[in-house]
């Protein structure tokens, strides 16, 4: 296992820079996430990392070994930066067996025969295939695929541990049951992992650390936790989940917390938070993650932070109910688990505790 370091890379195609000057460190065996929408660089910055793109300024190391330096000109082939790679499309072979898709890596590199027989069978171990060894890939499932692209990513002992999306052209079940077996062969082997992704579900449950990208820059990085309940800006907080956006002024702070006042169109209130760490007068998002709403049929006896509201809409998901209700001509989306008995056009209340108003910076 060896660290990855990033040091001030830049990627451009033409007129259009992908990569902008990223920095990035990822811990020894540690599992980092690149996430963002399409076209933020996440994809450019795994593909400069892996070789298989010649970044136009900055550095690489994996551990010591500097593989790309554009200055000193240095750029080691793909196949000498002791890394495995899982793409999007798995890129197993349709002519050959399993077990020979997941002995390519060890053939090129002129590993004896006995060798290849046991790195292969363990490779096929890890990821549960030893029972697909002799068919082709198409006489296997996706999901089956996929293990094979990782075994295959794995059979040489790499030091890192690159992924592609891998799921993506998985559905949603299969999708979800592979994101723990990834993390559970993670973490059996501790190989270092940067991960690829646009689902923020896959980010958080996989990830120990979350690089959140947009126009070609780390907009933010942090645990999942923290990316979550504490995004530095308006575009974390809506890349990340659901979120309400109540756009106002800080009118009052002191220790136990502040009270800003909610200037939106017909929306127009104070709403208490918890927060302390912005001035008076600062403009900023008043912020409320959707299952932070708490919607009473009658007033309920608390007042702080508590509206009356009108159910506009209500979708059942299976395990919660989606709604969005009408505050003064202002609409939020709402969601809980436990069943609303309201009907769509019904007079409601609305509650929002201020531990759960996050404040954002207006830039």
């Amino acid at each position: 296992m060896r660290d990855v370091r990033i040091e001030k890379l830049v990627k451009r195609f033409g007129n259009v820079t992908a990569v902008a000057g990223v920095d990035i460190t990822i811990p020894e065996g540690k599992i980092v996430t690149l996430l963002g929408p399409s076209g933020c660089g996440k994809t450019t910055t795994l593909r400069c990392l892996a070789g298989f793109e010649s970044a136009d300024e900055g550095k690489i190391w994996i551990g010591d070994q500097l593989v790309f330096d554009s200055k000193q000109k240095i750029n080691l082939a793909p196949q000498k930066r002791d890394m495995g790679m899982v793409f999007q499309s798995y890129a197993v072979w349709p002519h050959m067996s399993v077990f020979e898709n997941i002995a390519f890596p060890l053939r090129i590199r002129k590993t004896s025969r006995r060798k290849v027989d046991e790195l292969v069978a363990r490779a096929m171990r890890m990821v549960g295939i030893e029972e697909l060894k002799d068919r082709l890939p198409s006489e296997i499932s996706g999901g089956q695929q996929q293990r094979v692209a990782f075994a295959r990513a794995i059979v040489y002992d790499p030091a890192v541990l690159l992924l592609d999306e891998p799921l993506s052209n998985l559905d949603a079940k299969l999708r979800e049951r592979m994101r723990f077996e990834i993390l559970e062969l993670q973490r059996k082997i501790g190989i270092t992992t940067v991960y690829v992704t646009h689902d923020q579900e896959e980010a958080m449950v996989l990830s120990d650390e979350v690089l959140v990208m947009d126009c070609g820059k780390v907009i933010q990085r942090g645990d999942p936790e923290e990316i979550y309940f504490d995004p530095h800006n308006e575009f974390v907080a809506d890349f990340i989940g659901k979120i309400n956006f109540l756009r106002g002024a800080v009118l009052n702070c002191q220790d136990c917390g502040s009270i800003v006042s909610i200037r939106e169109e017909g929306f127009q209130s104070e709403i208490h938070t918890t927060r302390t760490d912005y001035a008076e007068g600062k403009k900023v998002l008043a912020s409320v993650r959707p299952e932070n709403i708490i919607i009473y049929p009658d007033k309920p006896q608390e007042e702080v932070n508590t509206w009356p509201a009108r159910l506009v809409r209500k979708n059942f998901l299976g395990g919660l109910f989606d709604m969005v209700v009408e505050v003064k001509g202002k609409e939020l989306r709402c969601r809980t688990p436990f069943k609303v008995e309201a009907k769509i056009g019904s007079d409601v209340y609305i509650q929002i505790q201020p531990k759960d108003v996050l404040l954002i910076d207006i830039n």
